[in-house]
């Protein structure tokens, strides 16, 4: 299926709470916003909810290594994560169980991470490998 770019300013970002609860595109964009909104702001528990089975077990990011890793991230992109916000979601290859999703932000540091999504409990959950909604590289300590 082809791109579908869907502008949004990032809500449930500031949400400590935000549980995507949509399936469907809606849904798809929801969740793709709140897994940025929780890595871009240090929740780890908002990570882990954004994260399927499949991705908390290949990952190594903790609640305990999540701001360390956060430091490496930003020093890697030069910038502070608190001066990102979304504008935008892009969606492609949306089936009935998976699609991917790809975020734009208000800065510079650029983007080329199309985070796999899968529908896990009725809910979209970040598929597969981990990859960080920010930047050009996976969360995973063993892939990038």
């Amino acid at each position: 299926m082809g791109i579908c770019s869907i502008g949004a300013v990032c809500a449930a970002c500031g949400s400590a709470n935000a549980v995507p609860s949509a399936t469907g595109v809606a849904g798809l964009r929801q969740a793709a916003e709140a897994y940025a909104g929780a890595t871009l702001n240090g929740r780890f528990g908002g990570v882990e909810r954004a994260s399927s089975p499949e991705c908390r077990a290949t990952d190594h990011i903790t609640a305990e290594n999540l701001p360390s890793a956060e430091v490496t991230w930003q020093r890697q992109l030069g910038v502070s994560f608190s001066s990102i916000r979304v504008t935008g979601v892009d969606v492609r290859d949306v089936t009935p169980t998976s699609a991917q999703a790809e975020l734009t932000f208000n800065s510079p540091v650029g983007n080329d991470n199309w985070v796999h999504y899968v529908l896990d409990d009725g809910k979209w959950s970040v598929g597969g490998q981990c990859v960080v909604p920010v930047g050009n590289f996976e969360s995973s300590s063993g892939s990038g």
